[in-house]
């Protein structure tokens, strides 16, 4: 770049909002997205990396179980090209997953639990969507198992909250929330989370191209029409997450807390959230959906540092 060039790019007025350590001209390597992970559990593997309801994993073992499932899901027939989806709210399942099908060589498209069936459906077609995680909520499990005869989905990989709970919320759940739970038939076309992360953790790793292979399909709002799978690279979002990480330049390395109450199945929350928080090697206390109370409650005892929002949460 020529002197005149460089003058002019210097005097774009949103370069004056960035922090003094940041440069607009910052390069970043090309990776698989899952690099972020392996480097943070290889830093930090005692840290916490989630606190869901009280239970927490640390760096170490959530790392492990990325193995597991990246295992299982290659067992189940995930590698380049296959799509799973996730139709989860924010909890270990979804971590867990996302960084799993990535390993296997697969794409995660993220799924709105909010959507229609109709909404669904269109996007199952479109992505060519084969497989699909979700709880054995009946806010959520209904929804797929009327779409898996309707659709090209093939298989449901069912989890549950009892898996993912302290005790002894994990032993009380069933008793107490046992009309929220949804009864799922034991047959070829449905596969336990848990069954899915007994298959060992020697999975083949996936040799992708970072600036080429598709990690994630990020389906917009439809606010002009139907809603459009935004294809990502692994490129694209390992350089977001250290781009956002370098904005945070008075974060401290495996110090941080986050508040992880903004759905992760939404780019914002994906990135500014669950790939940065890994990214510097941070904790996130996380919740299924937004309400105020619990949320209060755990800024009070957790204390997290950093929680990203929209003004109405805010407020």
């Amino acid at each position: 770049m020529n002197a005149t060039a460089e003058a002019a790019t210097t005097d774009l007025p949103w370069l004056k909002k960035y922090p003094a350590a940041v440069k607009w001209d910052s390069k970043f390597e090309p990776k698989p997205l899952w690099r972020i992970l392996d480097d943070a559990v290889a830093a930090f593997p005692d840290k916490m990396l989630v606190d869901f309801l009280g239970k927490t994993f640390s760096y170490a073992e959530i790392g492990e179980m990325v193995n597991k499932a990246a295992k299982g899901f290659q067992s189940i027939g995930v590698g380049k090209g296959i799509k799973v989806g996730l139709f989860l709210p924010n909890c270990p399942q979804y971590v867990i997953s996302y960084f799993g099908i990535l390993k296997a060589g697969g794409t995660v498209v993220n799924y709105s639990p909010l959507y229609s069936e109709s909404e669904l459906e269109h996007q199952i077609e479109d992505s060519h969507t084969d497989m699909m995680v979700t709880l054995n909520l009946k806010a959520l499990y209904p929804k797929m198992e009327h779409l898996l005869p309707q659709t090209r989905l093939k298989k449901l990989i069912v989890g549950t909250m009892q898996e993912v709970l302290p005790f002894p919320k994990s032993l009380l759940f069933p008793l107490v929330k046992g009309k929220e739970i949804a009864k799922v038939p034991d047959d070829d076309s449905h596969v336990w989370f848990g069954d899915l992360l007994r298959q060992g953790s020697d999975y083949a790793p996936a040799e992708i191209d970072p600036s080429e292979e598709i990690a994630v399909l990020q389906y917009t709002g439809g606010t002009t029409g139907v809603s459009k799978g935004a294809m990502l690279t692994h490129a694209n979002l390992a350089a977001n997450a250290e781009q956002a990480r370098m904005m945070f330049s008075n974060c401290e390395e495996g110090k941080e807390v986050f508040m992880g109450v903004l759905p992760f199945f939404h780019v914002f929350a994906m990135t500014s959230v669950m790939n940065m928080a890994i990214k510097m090697g941070a904790g996130i206390v996380m919740h299924p959906r937004f309400e105020l109370g619990p949320v209060l409650k755990d800024i009070t005892k957790k204390r997290p540092t950093v929680m990203a929002g929209v003004p109405t949460m805010f407020l």
